[in-house]
C-alpha cells in the first residue's frame, strides 16, 4: 500500500525514503557540539505524519477558500462545505462574538491564491495542497489537466536548502501534473520550487559590467553576502523589495553576450546566470504569500553554527533561542494582511521564559486553531524526545477573537492523537476541547 499512488502512498514513500537516507548523516551530525552549515539538513529533517499535514492544510488553504465561499454569499455552515469537499481535518471556528472587520475575499479567485512553504524537506505539504487545489478548481468548472497546469504555474511556491530533498520535491510535482496532463513533459512547465543557493562570488566578479562607471554597489554587495551564507541562512534570507530595482543587478542579469565567447566572457556569461538564479530566489523568499504552512527546522541556539546564530540575535531576538521559533516570525512576515500561516513546531514557545518576548508578540495575532500534540506526534520518533503543538493563525489581527484549542497531550500514541482530533471536529463539547478568548 505505501507504494499505491491511488491510496496516497506516493509522496509517502518518498519521504519515508529520504528520511531514512539520512539517518546515517543524522546520527553523525547530533555527536557534535556545534553543528556545521553541511550537518543542517539531516539535523533538521523529519518527515511529517499524514494526518498532521491534512490538518495543517485544511485549516489554512481550507479555511481561506470556505471564508471565499461565504463572501460570495454561499448559506451552507463551514463544517457542510469542509463535508463536500471531503476535508476530515477542518476544524470549525467557535462562533465570535463580535462582528469582524475582516477584509471581504468575495472577488477572490483561485489562480489568485499563492501557497508557500519555506522549508518543504520532500514536498508532503506542498503535494497535499497540490490535492486541495486540484478539487477548488474543479468546483469552479476547471478541468483536471487546466486546473493542474495553473496549480503548478501560479499556486504553489517551496524552497530548502538541501538539493536532495528539492528535488524529490521537483520529482514528486511533475509527476503529479503528469498524471493530469501525459503531455505535461513537454510543455517546459517548471514548479516554482527551489533549492537555496549558495554563492561564492564577489563584487570584482562583475567589475567588467561597469563600463567604468561609478554605479552604486552596495545593493549587489548585499544579494551576495546574503547568499554566501545561503546554506545557513536559508529560507530566513529576505531583502527589500526595492533591491530587485536596482541599475547595475538589471543591467547584469539582462546583458547578452554577442560574438565569440572568450574564457574570460564565458566566466562572465556563468557568474550572470548564477546572480540570475540568486535574484530569481531572493523574488520568491521577499514577496508575501496568501497561505504559509511549515514544518519548520528545529535547532537550539547552542548548537547554531556561527553565521546562523549571529544572524538570528540581530534579526529574530525575540525568537532567537530556537530554529523552529525563528521560523514562526518568519511564517507570519511571509504572509500577506488577508492571509493565513499554519505550521507544527516544538511546544517550547507556549510556556518557557526565553519565548516570553515571542508569546507577547503572538499575542495579537489571532490563533484560530490549535492541537497541542505533546509527546508521541510522530511515531517514528521513540520516548519522549519531541513535544510538539500544531497551530493555525490568522495574519489580520481581530480583537477579543475566541480561538479553539485541543489538548491532546494526554493520548499516547500517533493514533489515538489523531482519532481524539477527528472525534473533536464531529463534536466540540468534547472535554479536552477549549474554546477562549485569547487576550
Amino acid at each position: 500500500e505505501d507504494f499505491d499512488v491511488d491510496k496516497g502512498g506516493q509522496v509517502e514513500i518518498i519521504g519515508w525514503l529520504y528520511q531514512y537516507y539520512n539517518t546515517e548523516p543524522k546520527d553523525a551530525a547530533f555527536k557534535k557540539k556545534k553543528y556545521l552549515s553541511s550537518d543542517i539538513p539531516a539535523v533538521t529533517q523529519l518527515f511529517t505524519p499524514d494526518w498532521i499535514v491534512k490538518y495543517l492544510v485544511e485549516n489554512s488553504l481550507g479555511r481561506y477558500w470556505i471564508r471565499v465561499l461565504h463572501d460570495r454569499g454561499d448559506e451552507r455552515t463551514s463544517s457542510q462545505i469542509a463535508q463536500s469537499f471531503n476535508w476530515q481535518y477542518f476544524m470549525p471556528e467557535a462562533k465570535q462574538g463580535e462582528v469582524s472587520s475582516r477584509v471581504s475575499l468575495s472577488k477572490k479567485r483561485v489562480e489568485e491564491i499563492t501557497f508557500v512553504d519555506p522549508a518543504m524537506g520532500s514536498g508532503h505539504i506542498l503535494i497535499y495542497a497540490f490535492d486541495v487545489l486540484l478539487q477548488l478548481y474543479q468546483s469552479e468548472g476547471y478541468s483536471r489537466r487546466e486546473a493542474a497546469q495553473n496549480i503548478v504555474e501560479r499556486n504553489l511556491f517551496g524552497l530548502d536548502i538541501d538539493r536532495r530533498a528539492f528535488q524529490l520535491t521537483y520529482f514528486a510535482m511533475m509527476m503529479k501534473l503528469r498524471r493530469e496532463n501525459r503531455r505535461s513533459l513537454e510543455l517546459q512547465l517548471h514548479p516554482n520550487v527551489f533549492e537555496v543557493p549558495s554563492t561564492s562570488l564577489e563584487l570584482r566578479d562583475f567589475s567588467g559590467v561597469k563600463d567604468g562607471n561609478t554605479i552604486d554597489s552596495g545593493n549587489l554587495s548585499e544579494v551576495l553576502g546574503r547568499f554566501g551564507a545561503g546554506k545557513e541562512l536559508g529560507s530566513l534570507i529576505t531583502f527589500k523589495n526595492s533591491i530587485f530595482d536596482d541599475k547595475l543587478i538589471n543591467k547584469i542579469i539582462s546583458e547578452r553576450e554577442a560574438g565569440q565567447l572568450t574564457f574570460e566572457m564565458s566566466d562572465q556569461v556563468h557568474h550572470q546566470w548564477e546572480l540570475r538564479s540568486l535574484i530569481r530566489v531572493g523574488k520568491l523568499l521577499s514577496r508575501q504569500y496568501t497561505i504559509s504552512v511549515t514544518n519548520p527546522p528545529y535547532m537550539g541556539s547552542g548548537k547554531m553554527p556561527k553565521t546562523l546564530a549571529k544572524f538570528v540575535r540581530k534579526y529574530y531576538p525575540a525568537s532567537k533561542s530556537d530554529l523552529f521559533a525563528v521560523f514562526i516570525e518568519r511564517l507570519q512576515h511571509l504572509t500577506r494582511e488577508d492571509g493565513i500561516f499554519a505550521m507544527i513546531t516544538q511546544h517550547q514557545w507556549m510556556f518557557l521564559s526565553s519565548f516570553k518576548t515571542l508569546r507577547e508578540r503572538m499575542s495579537s495575532w489571532p490563533i484560530i486553531n490549535m492541537a497541542h500534540l505533546g509527546t508521541r506526534a510522530f511515531e517514528e520518533i521513540g520516548g519522549e524526545v519531541v513535544q510538539t503543538t500544531a497551530f493555525v493563525v490568522q495574519k489580520q489581527k481581530f480583537q477579543g477573537f475566541i480561538g479553539t484549542y485541543e489538548r491532546l497531550v494526554d493520548f499516547d500514541s500517533q493514533q489515538k492523537k489523531q482519532q481524539a482530533f477527528l472525534a473533536a471536529v464531529l463534536n466540540p463539547n468534547l472535554n479536552y476541547v477549549y474554546r477562549t478568548k485569547q487576550t
